[in-house]
């Protein structure tokens, strides 16, 4: 039996122009089709998260095949070459790759510390996943756990306290 661990493939606005970002960029049909040309491509387990500031790819991916398998879907989805993909782009794998989930579902990794958008981004990728029947039993105990995890952090901290999203900030940071 081969144990599977957690990979991620990203590009954010943390490493990347919204320029550059938009070529990573996905709308929900195009999503779903992923999701599905995945499985083909031998990913069987994966969740997609689009957003205007991140493209994740979370997948379980069994211990004896790399993340290169998911920069190379990458290239594959988005016609990229491998030195664009690897410019823009950062992967992580087992435990880091489970923090930064974690860190994404508690808008710990945000713009905007504490957006309240971000648990519903990775709850409604998650759930595009599951209705697609493309997780494994890794992926569901970890955004389960992950999704709980980000509540935990809204309800007993503060971190949601003051901005509520990017616009919202430009629209106050505009009045001042």
């Amino acid at each position: 039996m081969k144990i599977s661990s957690l990979h991620i493939v990203g590009v954010s606005y943390k490493n990347a122009s919204a320029i550059e970002r938009g070529k990573f960029s996905l709308d929900h049909t195009k999503s779903q089709e992923l999701l599905l040309k995945a499985a083909e491509l031998g990913i069987k387990s994966i969740v997609i998260n689009s957003t205007c500031n991140r493209v994740e790819i979370y997948a379980s991916l069994p211990s004896d095949e790399s993340a290169g398998q998911l920069s190379d879907f990458l290239e594959d989805v988005f016609q990229l070459n491998q030195p664009d993909i690897a410019k823009y782009t950062y992967l992580y794998e087992g435990l880091p790759a489970i923090l930064h989930l974690f860190r994404v579902s508690a808008s710990l990794d945000s713009m905007i510390l504490g957006e309240p958008q971000i648990l519903g981004q990775i709850k409604s990728a998650y759930e595009k996943s599951l209705t697609s029947n493309t997780t494994d039993l890794l992926l569901n105990r970890l955004f389960a756990k992950a999704i709980s995890f980000g509540k935990q952090v809204r309800t007993e901290t503060n971190v949601a306290s003051g901005v509520l999203s990017i616009s919202y900030a430009a629209v106050e940071l505009a009045k001042q």
